[in-house]
């Protein structure tokens, strides 16, 4: 599982060779899960990441930053990186809106993730499309805490919900250059207009990203990480892919 599904760090140029032969450019996702003292190991971990492959988009954790979301590592991270920088979808308590008003503040362009399987999600999604246009990236998910935040009631609870959602997302947003559509659910894939950008996991739907570099412009969500710190992030994925597959995706 941990070679298939994450990398560590001295494969990192490896991997980018490997994608590229077949057409497809990675973004990459230091697997560190949040615990308490680990802000400044995460913070440190991206911007040698950087330092070594700034032109490839990374996706980072708000949370990991540290409860007031430190301004100037997140500078620092920005100033560094060549491409975009998306901000990985996380629990519901994790509020974007600091990040947001960090970045118009210093007229940084950034990346939000909309999770489709949140109860309205597209409102904020049509709101800031019409508000921002082309001026942000957007990334949009299904949804990646859904065991947890279950019984929250803020989220959809039926495969067909989500996909709708989802689905009327890639409507909305088909006009714009500056949306990655994040998903293996090939209905999904098919509405999304040729020359997109897509992207699945390193390790799942490998056939199916490889299909579409014929139409779209495809990336693989590449994790990676010491052994140890890959573990804990295969663990939770692991719960999380089993029980919505058998519960919300059934």
């Amino acid at each position: 599982m941990i070679s298939r599904f994450t990398i560590t760090n001295n494969q990192r140029r490896m991997i980018i060779d490997k994608l590229k032969s077949k057409n497809m450019l990675p973004i990459f996702d230091y697997v560190l899960e949040k615990n308490i003292g680990d802000d400044q190991k995460y913070v440190s971990t991206i911007k040698n990441h950087l330092i070594q492959f700034p032109k490839y988009p990374i996706s980072i954790k708000l949370s990991a930053f540290g409860k007031f979301l430190n301004k100037k590592d997140f500078l620092d991270i920005y100033n560094i990186s060549q491409n975009v920088i998306y901000v990985d979808a996380e629990q519901l308590y994790v509020n974007d809106k600091r990040f947001v008003d960090l970045c118009y503040l210093h007229d940084i362009k950034f990346a939000k993730t909309y999770q489709m399987y949140i109860k309205h999600e597209i409102k904020k999604l049509e709101n800031d499309v019409k508000l921002y246009g082309n001026s942000i990236e957007y990334k949009l998910v299904r949804g990646a805490y859904w065991n947890e935040e279950k019984n929250t009631g803020f989220l959809y609870t039926t495969k067909n919900n989500v996909d709708n959602q989802y689905n009327n997302a890639i409507d909305i947003t088909k006009h714009l250059d500056t949306v990655l559509y994040a998903t293996h659910n090939e209905k999904s894939l098919s509405l999304v207009p040729n020359g997109k950008k897509v992207a699945q996991l390193m390790g799942m739907s490998d056939n199916l990203s490889e299909s579409l570099t014929k139409t779209h412009k495809v990336y693989k969500y590449v994790p990676f990480g010491t052994l140890y710190e890959s573990v804990p992030y295969l663990i939770r994925r692991l719960y999380e892919n089993f029980d919505i597959r058998h519960h919300l995706f059934k």
